[in-house]
Formats: C-alpha cells, structure tokens, sequence
C-alpha cells in the first residue's frame, strides 16, 4: 500500500444522468446519494435510491444507473488489501439500505460523508486525517457488511444456491471445480448442476464461463495486456482451451475482438459525461447537513401522558403435577415477586394421576396442593381444564419423553361428574369472589398432537349412545357447550373459554372454526390462541419463498394477532382474546432459548401485543418443567424456562423484571424504546432486538452451541441514544440508576462459558452463576443544564437496559 497519498486508495466521483457501472477488482464499491433520486438496476432487480440511502454493489453483476434531475450521486472505489488465510472463501461486502436497513446504515452514511467533505476541501496537509476517516470506514464495512462466502454453511441444498452463485461471482478467477463443490455440499456434481439450473438458467459450469468472459471482455477493451495474460487473470488455465470457448461464444477469436471492438468505439458519444457539479455547493451542504453518527435523538414532553397497561401478563407454570414438586415451587415463588404476572396457567389437572377417582368420591389433595402452590405465588389459577398431558420437545416433530393423561372413564355422564365435583370443591374451599376471577379454559385435541403423543383414544367420547371425536367441530363445540354450562351452573361468574388455536393453522381453518362457533347457542367468554412463531416458519420454510418468511417473522405475533382478533370481531363470537402459550419455539433443546436474544423477543412481541390481547401468556416459568434424562446433568440445556432448573435467571426474567419496572404512565413509545413516568420518577427501558438470520432455519436438528449462537442472527451494529428530557429547574442533581444486560456481561450463556465449557455445575457454581447472571448496576449522578436533562447511551446487539431518573 502507498501511504504517500490517500487518495491513490480512495476514488469518488459524482455518477452523471446514466452510467453502466460493472467491475471485477477486489476493491469496494458503494453508491451513494446525497440528495435527490438515483434508480439502479441490475439483471435481477432495481432500487431506488433516495437521500441518504446506499447500495455496495456486488462483484461481476453490471447496472444501469439512472440519475435523477438535480440529484447528487457519489460513486465510492475504496482499496482493500485483506489477505485471507483461508482458501474456502473470500471477503466480500454485501447492504444496502432499502432491502435490508440495519442500525449501523446512519454510521456508514455518516462515514461517506466525512470522506466525500474531505475530498472536496482537498486537504492535504493533514492525510492521517485521510487514512483515518478511510480506515474508519473500512473496519465498519469489515464488521457489519462483509459476508464471509463459506461453501458449507447451510443445510439445505436450495437455500444455498444463491450463496453459492455470490461464492463464484467473487472467486471465479480462483480454480473451481464443480466436484470440489459438490463434495463440500455432500451432493453429486449432477444434483448440484441440476438444481443450480433450475434457478438460474445455466449449470455451475456454464455459469463459472461466462463470468469469466464478462472480464476477459472488460479487459480486451479497456487495457493493453497480452490475451494469455488477460485469460490467465479471468481464471482460465489453459490458453487453448480458453480461445476455442471464447470463440465459442463470440463467433470470433479474441485478438478479433480487441480490435473490432476498439475500431467501433465512438469516443464522442460513449464516453463519461464531463462533470459539471458546483463542489462548492455540495461542500456548503455538507457542512449545513450534517448528520450524527448513529445517535437517535430522544426528546418528549414529561407532561403528555398516556396510560400504560401491562397487568396483562399471563405465566404458564406447567403441567399441574410440576408444582407437587418443593423445589420447582420454591423458585417460582422466590423469583415472581420481581415480575407483573397476574395469572397462572397449568393444566391436566383432570387427569385421574391428580384427580383421583373411586366410584362416587374424589381425592382432592394434590389438586388442593397445587391450587394452593399457585394462590400462595400471588398469582390468579388459569386452568386449563382440557385433556392434555405433558411433553418434552426436542423439536416440533421430536417428543423425548411424555406424562400420558389419563381418564377413568369415558362416558360424558362421568366427565360432567367429574368436572361437577371439582368447581364445587373449589365453591367450598375458596368461596364464590374468590373462585370467580379464576378462569377456565377447555383445550381442544389437535390430532397432529395426538398422534405424535400416541393418544388418539382422549379425543373419543361416548354421548348416550353417539360417539364424540373432539378433534371434530362440531363434537367439540358439543363438549364445550356441556362443560361450561356445568360449570356456570355452579359459578355463574367464572369465564370459561378455549380453545388454544393454533397460529400455524391456515387463515381460513380458524375462521371457519370460529364462523362455526359464533352461530352456536353456547359461546365462549374468551378466545385462547397459541403462537411458536419460528417453529411455525421453520416448519413452512422449504415450501415458501425463504425470504419473505425470515423477514415477516419480525412482526409476526402482531399481524398475526391482529388478524385473528379482526376475524373474531367480525364473527361477533367473544370479545376476549387471549395469547396462553406464546414463545420463540416450543422446543426444549434449543440453545437460543438459553441466548441473550430472547430477552429483547419478549419485550418487543408483548408490547407489540397488550394493545390487540387481552392477556398474553409466556411458556413457560422454570427449565425444572423440562428435566429428563437427557439433561439431568446439564444447567444449560436450551429449557423454555425463564429461569435455569437450579433457579439461574436468564436474560428472559429480566425482560419481564424490566418490563415490571415501568411506571403505568406513558410519555414516549418507539421500536426499542419505552419511557415511562411513576410518580416522580421517570423510567427508560431500551432493546435492541437483532433478527434470526436464514441459518436457523436451514440448520433443520443441526445443534447449534454457546460458541456459534452468533452466526444465526444478522449484525446490527450498536444503537446510539442521545435523551433530551425537559426539567422544572435549571442546575438541579439527578440520580440516574442503569441497570444493563446483554452478551458483554450478565446473560446465562455468555456468564456459563466464562466457568466452564461443561454444563454440569456444582453447587458451587451454581451459587456463583446466580450471582453473576444478573444486570450490572451503575448511579449516576447528572445535572440539568438550562432546563435540559441530557445524556447518552449504547446499546449491542440483544443488550436491555433499564434506566431510572429520580
């Protein structure tokens, strides 16, 4: 590299009205509007570019760019002199910020703007300036849009098509063989050749040529090297061989070509257009434009409040004979009081393992321990009253181990019986107000459920002399018009509802269900869907376009619910609905549930949802729930839990510990961002939620560990807050109290693999990792300055910070 000058390594241009832009250097190439309009086209897609936006493009692929009326486009050549070590891949760089727009997209134009103003006020008495800015620019390319093109990195043989077509764009110069592809995709060259056909019209090898001749072409016309030389650099090895291809596909050899094409080049009309711009008046608008880094200024009037509820919070503690176990029901009980859970979910509690039944009498002292374990939680008993026993999920598909339910009898005379027993027992024991704010909800069989769990028998009922399948409509709607009008007989006050639809279900499956329920006599006080977002991707993925599912997924529960409310509105059913089981994935062994990301998922999908749900449940409370052979000796396991099997708080707890910190009065309310106001007080809690990249979802059982976790989501970058926060007085002293957790310190993983890289901990440990394992804490103290409160602060990806000023 030559450090006498900068700008030997660094080219920027204005684009005139239309150019035809193709390369195939190793350097970086970036476009870039300051201001105006730029439309941008290449084979397979066009952007527009407005103020502002950027697009790095990509390495053989040639554009048309189209530049508006008095816009200023700027065309970026920066030097890059990585070497790699490792010949499986290259470096390249890949972003723009329309299709894909990220937190570090403000730094990056930030950063291009300080080189264009350099530029322009040809400052060469300072260059370090130069190398630094430049150097700036390249490590935050390198960190947040360099795609490290690995040729074994996917599951999924088509997922990994367009990657692989990305991998020879950058590398065909490079001695690539389509058995050596093949090889590392554990495929024949014939599958490979075939199914990278049928996306993109040419074989591996077909393809690999002509990217090759694109340059060789660009090279005959634009510079004087020999033919061997230029064939040679495009990658082909032997000079023979490459005139008969080149022949082949031009008609002609390639000394021919050079000179035709060099005797038909009309200078005059073909040539750039001689720049014109006023670099004085872009320099003015620089310096009057500028922009902040990646700051996001924060600024809101303490005095315009709105209410904020979140006594909408439902927990699932588990099967119902989980909280016969002490020490699952200690922990619950410890580690509750710091969330705003108003109700308690459990279910099976009808099965006669609990519930047992002799003839005409019931033993209800299980069912009284585990009603009182609940109470006793200061939380409101959510029973699920339905048919249904428990399942440990390695994943969707994947059951470890089961607790069948089971029923004594099938007759719906001895089910009414039974249920008619167990509110009157609670009428007795409790009292009616008490009782009366519980809530019961009648779980419909889902026969994938049933089947996988080897109980087809439970959805089989006998009515007088008809039998009642509840997978069926129209027999559940039977059962549950039975059920609750039993139950209401009794309490009239008590809601009963159901029935745990299932989002993954088809649009037009559930409306037809809830159109089918709403014309019944009977109808419920309450509607109980159940959400597994990813799982419900992931299990569509190879039927869909992958890229439309990855990026839906990021408000999924939202529009999903939002839908689901709208179609039960319409129905005139109910007017209650209720999310009782949402999470990431109802897989038990799953590292990602252990990860610092869950933390963020759980705050933006609940705020998302206490506007559209009436509550909103999360599954579930302690990875004691899921123990089982498999994990006996292990702490981190990939549980659901919020908490680890020995009580360890994850970055999940503390999304509902932060979340039970705001005030009920709401002053401000954007993605990431949520303030609050309790009494004096003013609170702030911030998140910056990443997004599951394609790798998730084409690792199919692939287990993915605490050292790779971060390759399955995309890099943001950090989030910048500047807070600007009108005060009463001038030169008043503030406590300002952060607490702040996140991969850098406090999250389960992160804290386990700084003890040890074995997951069987002593208690020793154990004790160290809960003390560990929690947010940092730091008191500031800040001072008003002209009626203004201002600070910052700097959030990584899946860091929550919690901050309070009094």
């Amino acid at each position: 590299m030559d450090f006498s000058n900068p700008w030997d390594n660094i080219k920027i241009r204005a684009l005139s009205h239309s150019e035809e832009i193709q390369y195939f250097d190793s350097r970086i190439h970036i476009v870039y509007v300051l201001f105006g309009e730029a439309v941008i086209k290449n084979q397979s897609s066009q952007l527009k570019l407005g103020k502002d936006d950027f697009l790095i493009l990509s390495k053989t692929d040639k554009y048309d760019c189209q530049v508006k009326n008095d816009a200023k486009v700027f065309y970026f050549t920066l030097d890059y002199f990585a070497k790699n070590s490792n010949d499986n891949y290259v470096l390249a760089f890949r972003g723009d910020s329309i299709n894909k727009p990220r937190a570090m997209d403000n730094d990056l134009v930030y950063q291009l703007r300080q080189l264009l103003l350099m530029k322009i006020l040809k400052d060469k008495s300072n260059q370090s300036k130069v190398y630094k800015q430049y150097f700036t620019l390249i490590t935050l390319l390198e960190d947040y849009y360099q795609v490290k093109l690995r040729s074994n990195h996917q599951k999924n043989i088509r997922g990994q098509i367009e990657d692989l077509k990305f991998y020879i764009d950058n590398n065909f110069e490079k001695d690539i063989r389509l058995s050596d592809l093949a090889d590392q995709l554990y495929v024949t060259e014939q599958y490979l050749s075939r199914v990278f056909k049928e996306q993109n019209g040419v074989g591996v090898s077909e393809y690999l040529i002509r990217r090759r001749l694109a340059k060789v072409r660009q090279l005959l016309l634009e510079s004087e090297d020999s033919i061997t030389d230029i064939a040679y650099s495009a990658g082909f090895s032997n000079i023979n061989s490459f005139n008969r291809i080149f022949k082949k596909y031009q008609g002609m050899t390639p000394s021919d070509y050079r000179l035709e094409i060099k005797n038909n080049l009309l200078v005059s009309s073909s040539g750039r257009e001689k720049e014109t711009i006023n670099y004085d008046d872009i320099q003015e608008y620089l310096q009057e434009n500028a922009v902040q880094s990646t700051d996001m200024s924060i600024t809101f009037d303490p005095e315009k409040i709105l209410e904020f509820e979140k006594d909408k919070l439902l927990i699932n503690l588990g099967y119902a004979g989980d909280l016969l176990h002490t020490s699952l029901v200690k922990e619950i009980g410890f580690t509750n009081s710091y969330t705003s859970f108003r109700y308690g979910r459990i279910w099976g509690l009808l099965s006669d393992t609990i519930l047992k039944q002799k003839g005409d009498y019931f033993d209800f002292s299980k069912v009284d321990e585990i009603v009182q374990n609940i109470i006793d939680m200061n939380l409101i008993p959510f029973l699920d009253l339905g048919f249904k026993g428990k399942q440990i999920h390695q994943s969707v598909e994947t059951i470890i181990s089961r607790e069948a339910f089971q029923l004594p009898s099938h007759d719906m005379v001895e089910i009414l019986k039974r249920y008619r027993n167990l509110i009157q027992h609670f009428l007795d024991r409790y009292g009616y107000d008490e009782v009366a704010k519980w809530k019961i909800e009648l779980w419909k069989p889902n026969t994938h459920v049933l089947e996988t769990i080897a109980q087809e028998e439970l959805a089989l009922l006998k009515l007088n002399d008809n039998q009642l399948d509840l997978t069926k409509t129209e027999d559940y709607l039977t059962f549950f018009s039975l059920i609750k009008q039993e139950i209401q007989g009794i309490i009239p006050d008590l809601e009963v509802g159901g029935s745990g639809i299932t989002l993954n279900l088809e649009k037009d499956s559930y409306k037809d269900f809830i159109q089918t329920w709403s014309v019944q006599k009977v109808k419920p006080d309450f509607i109980t869907f159940t959400a597994y977002s990813l799982d419900i991707l992931k299990q569509n993925f190879d039927n869909a376009d992958s890229q439309a599912l990855i990026s839906s997924d990021s408000n999924f529960l939202k529009a999903s619910l939002r839908e689901a409310k709208h179609i039960i509105e319409q129905a005139q059913l109910c007017s209650k609905l209720i999310v009782s089981e949402f999470n990431l994935t109802n897989s038990s062994r799953d590292i990602i549930n252990d990860s610092a990301f869950k933390g963020p998922y759980i705050i933006k999908n609940l705020l998302a949802l206490l506007d559209i749900c009436d509550l909103v449940g999360y599954w579930q409370f302690s990875d004691i729930s899921f123990t089982s052979f498999d994990v006996n000796e292990k702490e981190s396991f990939g549980g659901s839990g919020l908490i680890s099997k020995s009580g360890i708080a994850k970055p999940s707890f503390y999304a509902f510990d932060f979340l039970n910190s705001l005030g009920n009065q709401l002053l401000y309310f954007s993605e990431g961002v949520v303030i609050t106001k309790s009494r004096r007080k003013i609170v702030i809690l911030l998140y910056h939620y990443c997004h599951l990249n394609s790798l998730y979802y084409y690792s199919g059982n692939e287990p993915f560990t605490a050292k790779n976790i971060a390759s399955l989501f995309e890099n943001d970058g950090n989030r910048k807050f500047q807070f600007k926060i009108p005060t009463d007085d001038d030169k008043r002293t503030y406590k300002m109290k952060t607490r702040r957790i996140g991969n850098s310190g406090g999250a389960f993983l992160t804290e386990a693999e700084k003890v040890s890289s074995n997951t069987n901990f002593n208690r020793e440990e154990i004790n160290y990792l809960k003390y560990r394992c929690i947010p940092s804490l730091k008191t500031d103290l800040i001072v008003s300055r002209d009626n203004l409160l201002e600070f910052r602060t700097e959030l990584k990806p899946h860091d929550m910070v919690l901050i309070e000023i009094s």
